[in-house]
């Protein structure tokens, strides 16, 4: 079966929709359709079912969407492997988080586009633990992650920096104007929140339960400018990276509170398989973030190559 096909499905998976597939491939939707159902036909199973207006995969699909990851990915290691062409070529598949994409990734991807436009760059947004299991699979070549420094067997994870985390409320805040602030004090507080499984959310909330503090209500948005803008209306507090409200704390449309709470630690990680390949569009990507994070990976690849041998 031509890989393009499979590529199709990958693609289908991915936005749960065929439209937008079509749309991302440059394909008509009836072509994509069509591409599936030979799929199914070739294979002898249903590999979408419908729950309500939801698509989502059958367990044989599930199945086949792995074996699909790597038989591209085998495919694209070959022609990278085989190529050459001075000129990079290929696909590159980021995952990162909102607030990190948004303050300072983008600079990169405009970089890294200006200067390898025939590379096919696709970033995504997403929380933590999805992005580990999508590395994990294939799905992504890389991920740039907020999280705790937790291991894991089978990813590379290189820190970065700690990111600091600030609380934040309205201008002139009561509480933005003491020394200092713990958790006990939030104490009827309205917290404006990330989606749930976001790290720093999850952080705050099991402090808020060590502590035994009952906050007013809840509200939960998915967007960072959002909750800025609720914040700024007087709705509620929100804990959030600091590079997203450097700019509202400059023009005091945002108040800085005080919280001391030092099991709030999150850091910025670049996440990698431990058996990735390193193609040479990846390796560009990270070197354009930083040459030395290069080093450090391989140092740590050699540093497992040496562990598994004893």
């Amino acid at each position: 079966m031509d890989t393009d096909v499979y590529r199709t499905f990958i693609e289908v998976v991915k936005w749960k929709n065929y439209t937008k597939a079509a749309e991302q491939l440059g394909y008509a939707q009836s072509s994509v359709t069509t591409q599936i159902k030979k799929m199914e036909g070739d294979y002898g199973v249903k590999i979408f079912e419908r729950m309500g207006r939801k698509m989502q995969l059958t367990q044989s699909g599930e199945h086949l969407y792995q074996y699909a990851l790597k038989l591209v990915s085998l495919e694209d290691e070959a022609k990278e492997r085989l190529t050459s062409k001075m000129e990079l070529n290929g696909s590159l598949s980021i995952g990162t988080v909102e607030s990190f994409a948004t303050f300072e990734l983008v600079k990169y991807f405009q970089q890294f586009n200006i200067k390898h436009p025939q590379i096919k760059l696709s970033i995504e947004s997403n929380i933590c633990s999805d992005m580990y299991l999508k590395v994990l699979d294939g799905t992504y070549d890389i991920a740039l992650v907020m999280d705790q420094t937790l291991h894991h067997e089978d990813l590379n994870k290189l820190i970065i920096r700690k990111e600091e985390m600030v609380l934040v409320g309205f201008k002139n805040h009561p509480l933005a104007t003491r020394k200092r602030v713990t958790v006990k004090d939030l104490q009827g507080e309205t917290v404006i929140c990330t989606e749930k499984g976001c790290t720093y959310r999850t952080m705050l909330e099991q402090a808020l339960k060590r502590e035994g503090v009952s906050c007013g209500s809840s509200l939960e948005f998915n967007g960072i400018e959002v909750i800025k803008r609720c914040v700024i209306s007087g709705l509620g507090i929100a804990i959030l990276p600091k590079i997203t409200v450097e700019k509202e704390l400059e023009e005091e449309s945002l108040s800085l509170i005080p919280l001391d709470e030092p099991s709030i630690e999150v850091y910025v990680q670049l996440v990698v398989h431990k058996k990735k390949w390193m193609s040479p569009a990846l390796k560009e990507f990270i070197e354009l973030l930083n040459p030395q994070y290069l080093d450090e990976l391989h140092q740590l690849r050699q540093r497992d190559i040496r562990s598994t041998i004893i």
